[in-house]
């Protein structure tokens, strides 16, 4: 999608006429891809420790309650985008007024209460005064059935997406309800740790097997953000769990971060086995066996090979991950020998 192309048309028009041009499809995944556009913006306005209430109720209708938002400028661009018909602000937010019936906007900003109303396929602001002294905002809206004619908004499949979101987002905390009977569900969802309380779960469901190396990686590095969990864990015979990300999208045809996590993991392997003067044999094959790898790599302008954007194509994130991890490694075989001990064997095996 070229930015000057949706800039000939008027926004919501052009996102109504091809929804698909912008979701994937207009299937429960096409949705759920429109909420992470719409929490990724909603993020980007928040404060340290935002929470994000979602309520379900009849009719498709959701409302979510957000708390430890900057107001001031959520309201800023709600005002941009109700006076500007052929420019994208934000892709989430313009999205979620575009593909959504029955859109209400409350803001409220002590001592005013900013309201805008989707009408008649228009954004209208009211101003009034309020007595509500936290700082908040609350939207609720109902999928368009003109556009999403056959959806039903599952409440266990969005929770699902809820609890990835979380993992992937660790300041973030989600409370969702399910009011649409009389017998209310409620779930929450807050992971500081990120995906390395993900691979505690991998872990946990495991029957047999053992895991012999555990390590939580979490730096900063020339502009990006790095959040890597990595384990040995018999969780099938030579099998292996692998999932990697920048920000919220994953790349499953790998790439920059995925080949510089297994260098890194390698090289840090064979010094510690030549420290000990062990010979073993280890390549980007042999290393992937039983190994349990989530990472995450947060930032902006990433660069991507091929037309799905599914494969990062970053020489200096591959070269910014190799070096976290050989630092990761090495330093945690340093703590634990009797653990290095273990690793290196998976590997000696293979010499003879």
């Amino acid at each position: 999608m070229r930015k000057n192309e949706t800039q000939q048309y008027d926004w919501k028009n052009h996102m109504r006429k091809r929804p698909a041009m912008y979701l994937g499809d207009v299937k429960v995944s096409g949705y759920k891809q429109m909420l992470v556009y719409t929490f990724e913006e909603l993020l980007k306005y928040s404060f340290e420790n935002p929470i994000f209430e979602i309520d379900f109720f009849v009719g498709n209708k959701i409302e979510i309650i957000i708390t430890d938002v900057d107001t001031k400028k959520i309201k800023s661009l709600l005002n941009n985008i109700s006076k500007n018909d052929n420019h994208i602000f934000s892709i989430g937010i313009q999205l979620l007024i575009a593909l959504n019936s029955d859109i209400l906007i409350t803001i409220y900003d002590s001592p005013s209460q900013i309201v805008f109303l989707n009408y008649n396929n228009k954004l209208e602001l009211a101003v009034t005064t309020c007595l509500e002294k936290n700082k908040k905002i609350i939207v609720s809206f109902t999928p368009d059935n003109k556009i999403f004619d056959k959806l039903i908004l599952d409440y266990d499949t969005l929770n699902s997406f809820f609890r990835h979101f979380a993992y992937l987002n660790p300041r973030l905390k989600i409370i969702s309800t399910d009011k649409t009977s009389n017998e209310w569900q409620r779930n929450s969802y807050y992971y500081p740790n990120g995906v390395f309380q993900k691979l505690e779960y991998y872990i946990s469901k495991q029957l047999h097997g053992r895991t012999i190396l555990k390590l939580n990686v979490q730096s900063k590095m020339n502009g990006y953000f790095y959040n890597i969990a990595i384990s040995y864990t018999s969780l099938w015979s030579d099998k292996y769990i692998i999932k990697t990300y920048t920000n919220n999208i994953e790349t499953y045809l790998d790439g920059s971060l995925k080949d510089g996590i297994l260098e890194g993991l390698i090289i840090a392997i064979k010094k510690e086995a030549e420290e000990r003067n062990i010979t073993i044999t280890i390549n980007k094959k042999l290393v992937k066996k039983d190994l349990l790898l989530l990472a995450v790599v947060y930032g902006d302008n990433f660069i991507y090979s091929g037309s799905l954007k599914r494969k990062l194509d970053m020489p200096s994130i591959k070269k910014d991950a190799k070096k976290l991890i050989f630092d990761g490694i090495t330093n945690y075989f340093y703590s634990n020998p009797d653990i290095a001990i273990e690793v290196i064997n998976k590997f000696k095996k293979y010499s003879y």
